[in-house]
């Protein structure tokens, strides 16, 4: 079942999206059902360099 709520992820990718955004696909560290998450590009480049 999905849960409702925003959570950590893990096993995250940083992900460009068809229309040049970028967006963060991962999972869910409670559940285990697949996160996305939209992201500008600062802070797509500071997940980056926190890797």
């Amino acid at each position: 079942m999905k849960c409702k709520e925003q959570r950590e992820m893990k096993d995250m990718q940083i992900v460009i999206t068809a229309r040049g955004g970028y967006m963060a696909k991962g999972k869910c560290v409670k559940c285990g059902c697949g996160m996305c998450k939209i992201l500008s590009k600062d802070q797509a480049e500071a997940l980056k360099k926190k890797k």
